[in-house]
């Protein structure tokens, strides 16, 4: 991911992109307004201000979710599922905290182990054009080879992200449930993203007969790359939860959201 412009006010980090900070005037006109002075006291302690859209806000979160600091998100992008709207802003008085999930991911190739986490989703991709030949298993109950070329271990949050794309449902952030979601299925050909339970163990294991290479990402970030031997990934929900402050006033608009992403016209 690449890295960010970080400054401090009081007790406040505030983080944008690189990229944004210099091509977008009203983010640096923010930075030195009286508005933000005015947020960042009405906030009782240390926390992260993110200027930006939701890919600012993730890699936010990857930087400092073991600092356990609430996230203030302030849109200035094109996707704000993570961010207040900057109206929002104008007259708020209190933030409301809402927690949500982060995944953990442990590969295990060999005897060595690489671990990772993700606040999105976990990938399991071809690195070869063709086919994974994959297992997986949801807690001790279910498991099911699959020829797809791969698949999304999905968030609530990430659900409106990549899964989007792929075809995998949208769900409210403050499910209780996470979705494997198939890349280009092949066989079973009709099998269509599966719905479980975040407090089960999600276990993923390749076979490795026709070599094909595969990639581990979580959130876009690589865990391993081009990988044709044996690997066993294991996805599981983290102890540690994202803080995210919503402006009080907005909750239900914050919600909304996730309907309007489903074509409902929010009245």
């Amino acid at each position: 991911m690449q890295p960010l412009k970080t400054f401090s006010k009081s007790h406040a980090t505030i983080v944008c992109d690189n990229f944004s900070y210099d091509q977008k005037p009203e983010i640096r006109t923010f930075i030195e307004s009286p508005e933000i002075v005015r947020i960042i006291d009405t906030v009782k302690e240390d926390f992260v201000m993110v200027l930006g859209g939701d890919g600012t806000m993730l890699r936010a979160i990857h930087a400092h979710h073991s600092d356990n600091l609430p996230f203030v998100g302030v849109n200035f992008g094109t996707k704000w599922f993570l961010l207040n709207d900057q109206n929002w802003m104008e007259k708020t008085t209190e933030f409301q905290e809402r927690l949500y999930p982060l995944l953990e991911v442990n590969v295990r190739q060999g005897n060595a182990s690489h671990k990772a986490v993700a606040f999105n989703e976990v990938q399991i991709k071809s690195a070869s054009g063709g086919m994974l030949d994959i297992d997986f298993s949801i807690g001790n109950r279910v498991t099911q080879n699959v020829q797809w070329d791969g698949l999304l271990v999905v968030t609530p949050a990430g659900s409106t992200g990549y899964n989007r794309s792929a075809w995998g449902p949208i769900l409210p952030h403050d499910s209780k449930h996470g979705i494997i979601t198939p890349l280009i299925p092949w066989l079973p050909r009709n099998m269509r993203p599966v719905l479980y339970n975040l407090r089960e163990e999600v276990r993923i294991e390749n076979r490795t007969e026709r070599s094909r290479k595969l990639s581990i990402y979580a959130d876009s970030v690589d865990v391993l790359e081009n990988i044709t031997e044996s690997v066993s990934v294991t996805v599981r929900e983290s102890k540690t939860r994202v803080r995210l402050l919503i402006a009080g006033e907005h909750l239900e608009e914050w919600d909304a959201k996730i309907f309007a992403e489903q074509g409902m016209e929010i009245l």
